[in-house]
């Protein structure tokens, strides 16, 4: 698996489907699902099919990100800890581009870390609400790899 400071996210292969679960203590903090690009179409194929569309031609391989949920009560390291893991995932598996959908009020966390925001906000199939697109080239993200250190 993946280890992060009292944290460490596993990963079970299925078709073409990743899920990371973070866990601390043996209970579950977090989880995400990451969705290869290639036999099955993404989400973000339904509700931006031409962004995603673009992104290919311009030869990404792209790997979305989805059903990201965390404890309330875990707190930010939960979300970090889970954006560390799927950047070490698409690292080792060959993915240049994350793609996912989230709701606008989250796009802050994201822009922080090295997402880019697109500039549509459409009604999400899946969800039913809101949703912007979010994407990151891998390079934008490899940041969260280094080692943190603490400062007095």
């Amino acid at each position: 698996g993946y280890h992060c400071p009292d944290f460490s996210a596993q990963a079970a292969l299925s078709d073409g489907a990743c899920r990371l679960v973070a866990r601390q203590d043996g209970q579950v903090q977090g989880t995400l699902l990451l969705r290869h690009d290639g036999t099955q179409r993404l989400w973000a194929d339904e509700t931006y099919p031409l962004e995603t569309q673009r992104l290919r031609r311009a030869g990404s391989r792209l790997l979305e990100v989805g059903c990201f949920a965390a404890s309330r009560n875990a707190g930010l390291a939960v979300s970090q800890a889970l954006i560390r893991a799927t950047v070490s995932y698409a690292q080792q598996h060959g993915f240049d581009c994350l793609l996912m959908e989230v709701n606008p009020r989250h796009q802050r966390f994201y822009r922080h870390i090295g997402f880019a925001v697109g500039p549509i906000t459409r009604n999400g199939k899946r969800a039913g609400a809101a949703s912007v697109l979010i994407s990151a080239t891998l390079n934008a993200l490899l940041h969260l790899l280094e080692p943190m250190s603490c400062t007095a």
